[in-house]
C-alpha cells in the first residue's frame, strides 16, 4: 500500500491566490494523484478561509502575523519559513505509520526538509522514502556564476540533496549541477517535469469576461503581447519592454503585463522608461492576478506570450499560456529539452535575432493562428497533470 503526503512550503497556503509556482505544483500534483487512487494528503499552512478540495489536507499553524504572504524575502519570511518547517517536522513524528505502507514524504522546499531530517524519529526514517523537487530557478545557471551564492545561501538545499532518497530536477542544468558539483550520485536523480492544468488554462469562445476585457484593452483592435511574472529584475521585464519599445511606437498592439512587485525601485525604474519613450498607454500594469479563472480570461484576451527571464527552473506561465492557445516567444537560454518539440508553438529568440523572428510572427494572423493550433496540441500531448503524475507514480511506486 502507497501513502504519499505532498509537503507545501508554508510560502502562502493551498490554492494559492497569488503566483505561488510550487504551491500550484503541490496542488495539481496532489489532484491528479486523488484521480489515479493514490492515498494522497497535502501538508499545508493554516488558513481560516480554505476553500473545500478532494485531497486530505493536514494544517500547520504559524502565529497569525506570520501568516500573510510577501513578496519581499526578508527576516520576517525566513522566521515563517523556520517556524512552519519545525512545526511540520513535530507533525510528522507524531505520525503513526502501519507495516506493510510505504510511506513518500515530498518535499519542495529546503528548510522543511533539514527541519524533517534534523528533527524525526528513526521509527519514521525507516517506514518512508523521501522526495525532493528542485525547484530553486538558481542551479539552472552556470556553476560558475553560482557557486559562492550556493555556499552562502543554499546550504540546507544541499543539506536536502544529500540526504533525500530521490531528487526531482525540472532541466538537464539543474541534474548536471547537482551531479558535478555537489556530487550527487546520479542514480538518485530523476527528471520529472512541470505540468499544467488544462483545464483551467484553456480557450475560451463567446466568453462574457473575455469579451468585456477586448472591449477595455483592444478598442482600436489592438494585438496584445501579454506576461505574467513577479516584477523583479529576474523576470527581465524593463529589457522586455526596450526590446519591444521600437514596435510599440509603429504598429498598433500593446505589451500588457502582471505580477505580484518585489522590487518597488525596479518597478519605478520601469514607469519612468515608459513614460520617457511616450509609452504609456502602449505598456499597461495590471497588478497581481489571480492564478487559475482569473489568469486564464487574460491569456485568452491576448494573441502572445512573452517570456525572457534571465534565469527559470521550468516556468509554469510558459505552459499556461501553451496550454490556453498562446504562441510563446521565449529567450533561447531558458528552452528546456521537454520543449523539444518541431511544432510546439514557441517561437525561440534572442536579442539579435528578435526583430526578426517577431516581425515574421507577431504581425501575421495566419502564423499565429497556427502556432496557437500547434501549442495546444503539444500541451495536451505531453505535459498535462494527468501525463506528469503518471512520472511521479511510476517513481514513488519503484523507489
Amino acid at each position: 500500500m502507497l501513502k504519499v503526503f505532498e509537503i507545501a512550503t508554508g510560502y502562502t497556503s493551498i490554492p494559492a491566490k497569488v503566483g505561488a509556482a510550487t504551491e500550484i505544483v503541490v496542488e495539481n500534483l496532489a489532484q491528479e494523484l486523488v484521480k489515479s487512487s493514490i492515498d494522497v494528503s497535502i501538508i499545508d499552512l493554516h488558513s481560516n478561509n480554505r476553500i473545500k478540495s478532494d485531497y486530505n489536507i493536514h494544517e500547520i499553524k504559524v502565529p497569525e502575523f506570520l501568516r500573510k504572504t510577501t513578496y519581499t524575502l526578508g527576516f520576517m519570511h525566513k522566521l515563517k519559513r523556520i517556524i512552519y518547517s519545525f512545526n511540520l517536522a513535530m507533525f510528522l513524528r507524531s505520525l503513526k505509520v502501519n507495516n506493510g505502507t510505504k510511506y513518500i514524504l515530498h518535499f519542495h522546499n529546503q528548510y522543511n526538509y533539514y527541519f524533517f531530517e534534523k528533527l524525526i524519529s528513526r521509527k519514521i526514517k525507516r517506514k518512508s522514502k523521501t522526495m525532493y523537487t528542485l525547484h530553486s530557478y538558481i542551479w539552472s545557471q552556470d556553476w560558475d556564476s553560482i557557486k559562492s551564492t550556493v555556499k552562502k545561501k543554499y546550504f540546507l538545499e544541499i543539506f536536502a540533496l544529500k540526504h533525500a532518497d530521490r531528487i526531482i530536477v525540472l532541466n538537464e542544468k539543474a541534474k548536471q549541477n547537482i551531479e558535478e558539483h555537489i556530487k550527487i550520485d546520479k542514480k538518485k536523480i530523476v527528471f520529472i517535469p512541470n505540468g499544467v492544468n488544462s483545464k483551467k488554462y484553456c480557450t475560451l469562445k463567446n466568453n462574457e469576461v473575455v469579451s468585456k476585457l477586448i472591449a477595455t484593452y483592444k478598442p482600436r483592435q489592438e494585438k496584445i503581447l501579454f506576461h505574467v511574472g513577479s516584477i523583479c529584475p529576474r523576470k527581465n521585464q524593463f529589457n522586455t519592454i526596450k526590446l519591444l519599445a521600437p514596435f510599440l511606437s509603429k504598429h498598433n498592439f500593446k505589451f500588457i503585463y502582471a505580477g505580484g512587485i518585489i522590487d518597488p525601485e525596479y518597478f519605478a525604474e520601469i514607469n519612468n522608461y515608459v513614460t520617457e519613450k511616450n509609452l504609456d498607454g502602449k505598456v499597461v500594469y495590471l497588478g497581481e492576478i489571480n492564478p487559475g479563472k482569473e489568469l486564464n480570461y487574460y491569456y485568452n484576451l491576448a494573441d502572445a506570450f512573452i517570456f525572457m527571464s534571465e534565469s527559470e527552473a521550468f516556468s509554469l506561465v510558459v505552459l499556461e499560456a501553451l496550454s490556453a492557445g498562446l504562441p510563446v516567444f521565449l529567450k533561447d537560454t531558458l528552452f528546456n529539452a521537454t520543449l523539444d518539440a518541431q511544432q510546439n508553438g514557441i517561437v525561440l529568440f534572442n536579442e539579435e535575432n528578435f526583430q526578426t523572428n517577431f516581425t515574421k510572427t507577431f504581425f501575421h494572423d495566419n502564423t499565429l493562428k497556427g502556432l496557437s493550433n500547434d501549442a495546444l496540441n503539444f500541451i495536451n500531448k505531453n505535459l498535462t497533470w494527468e501525463k506528469v503524475a503518471r512520472q511521479h507514480i511510476s517513481l514513488f511506486t519503484k523507489v
